[in-house]
């Protein structure tokens, strides 16, 4: 089994990735219990996100990413808004911080995708996707495939499920 890497600084920092409307109970929560723990925790909705003037808000959350030692993403049924009209701000989080790992050794890849979703997208019924409340399927479907692949041998791309 691997072991977490030794964070950088004494208090980790953590930044949490999803649609901030399907999961705002669950990155409220967990940000709760990680600032509990001790964690500095970077949640782009929060009134105490850090966004310096020089910087756009979007800019802000990639710098905070790569400056934080664990990266939460949370895959869901809704695609959120867009980066640059092609893929989600999520998506784009994502390939900021695996790019950031592979450069650096951080952060940390902490990986999720809701259970239902997936199999809601690995089944291809379209009209029960609809029902369900997935919004963009082809984009998911692609998300979780380029989550679930590893572009190198040594590069984290565990996948957990969650309900």
């Amino acid at each position: 089994m691997n072991q977490l890497p030794v964070p950088t600084s004494i208090s980790p920092k953590v930044f949490i990735s999803s649609t901030v409307n399907e999961f705002r109970d669950i990155r409220s929560a967990l940000g709760h219990f990680l600032r509990q723990q001790g964690a500095t925790v970077y949640l782009s909705e929060a009134v105490d996100f850090p966004v310096t003037g020089d910087r756009s808000a979007l800019e802000q959350c990639f710098q905070n990413i790569r400056n934080s030692d664990y990266y939460i993403l949370i895959i869901g049924k809704a695609r959120g808004a867009l980066f640059n009209g092609s893929v989600s701000v999520t998506r784009q989080e994502y390939r900021v911080a695996k790019d950031s790992l592979l450069a650096t050794g951080h952060p940390r890849l902490l990986l999720y995708v809701r259970e239902d979703a997936k199999q809601l997208i690995k089944d291809g019924d379209i009209v029960s996707q609809q029902k369900a409340g997935i919004d963009d399927a082809e984009h998911l479907k692609a998300f979780i495939a380029q989550v679930e692949s590893a572009s190198k041998p040594d590069e984290p791309s565990f996948l957990a499920r969650f309900r």
